[in-house]
C-alpha cells in the first residue's frame, strides 16, 4: 500500500472515528484467513494512560476499523512521545492520536524521510493543522503585563510566609511562618499569596474562550473559586 493510499484509509478513519463517537457503535470482529496477509493498517496512541487500559479502547477500535475498512487494522503501543513521533515519521505508526505541538513534528519529520510527491502530503496536513488550529496572543499580553509590572515595582520582596527560615533571627521575625504546602492542602491547591505585600495579587494570564485555553480558563476560575472559599 503506497503512503497515498495509506494516508487515504487514514482519512476514512477519521470519518468512521467521528461517527463512532457520536453513535457508541460496539466492535466488530477483525477480517482473518487472506485478508490478514494483508500489511495491517496500524494505529498509534500517546502513551498518557495506563497501557493496559489504552490496550482496550484502541484494540476495540482496530476491530471495528478493521471490518468497516475491509483493510487490517491493529493498535500499535509506543513508550512514549518520542517514539510515537518516530514510529510515525518512519511508518512504523500510519495513524496515530497525537497533541498539537507532536502532531507537527510528527508530520514535519515524516516528511524529511519521504520522497516526493509522498512528501507534499504530510507537509500539508501540518501546514492545514496549524492554519486551522484556536489561536491567541494571551500568552504574549500576559508576558508583557508580567514585564511591565516588574519594571515598574521594582525588585520587591516576596511574602515571608514563602521564605525559608534558616536561622533562628529568621524565624523569630516570621519567616516562613503559616506557608502551607499545596500538595498536604484539599485538591493539592492551597491558594496562598505568593505576591509581593507591596504589590498585591495580580492577574496577566486572562486566556480565551478558545482552543485549550478555554479549558485552561475553567481552571483559572475554579482556583479562583477554591481561594475565595477559603479566604485565601
Amino acid at each position: 500500500m503506497s503512503i497515498f493510499n495509506r494516508h487515504c484509509v487514514a482519512l476514512q478513519i477519521l470519518i468512521i472515528v467521528f461517527a463512532l463517537l457520536s453513535s457508541g457503535c460496539a466492535p466488530i470482529p477483525r477480517p482473518t484467513g487472506a485478508e490478514s496477509a494483508v500489511r495491517p493498517f496500524t494505529i498509534g496512541a500517546i502513551p498518557d494512560q495506563d497501557p493496559e487500559k489504552l490496550q482496550r479502547l484502541y484494540g476495540k477500535l482496530a476491530d471495528y476499523l478493521s471490518a468497516e475498512l475491509g483493510v487490517p487494522v491493529v493498535y500499535k503501543p509506543v513508550t512514549d512521545y518520542t517514539a510515537s513521533v518516530t514510529a510515525f515519521s518512519i511508518g512504523d505508526l500510519d495513524m496515530v492520536w497525537f497533541g498539537g505541538l507532536t502532531g507537527v513534528q510528527a508530520f514535519v519529520a515524516m516528511t524529511a524521510r519521504a520522497t516526493m510527491p509522498e512528501a507534499q502530503i504530510p507537509i500539508t496536513e501540518a501546514a492545514i493543522y496549524v492554519a486551522t488550529a484556536p489561536k491567541s496572543n494571551g500568552v504574549y499580553v500576559a508576558y508583557k503585563a508580567a514585564m511591565r509590572a516588574a519594571k515598574e515595582n521594582g525588585s520587591l520582596l516576596p511574602p515571608r510566609h514563602i521564605l525559608n527560615a534558616p536561622t533562628k533571627l529568621m524565624k523569630s521575625e516570621g519567616y516562613g511562618t503559616g506557608y502551607a504546602y499545596d500538595h498536604d492542602a484539599e485538591e493539592a491547591f492551597s491558594g496562598q499569596d505568593y505576591f509581593p505585600e507591596a504589590l498585591g495579587r495580580q492577574t496577566f494570564y486572562a486566556p480565551p474562550e478558545r482552543g485549550f485555553e478555554r479549558e485552561i480558563r475553567k481552571r483559572l476560575e475554579y482556583w479562583a473559586k477554591l481561594r475565595k472559599e477559603r479566604g485565601s
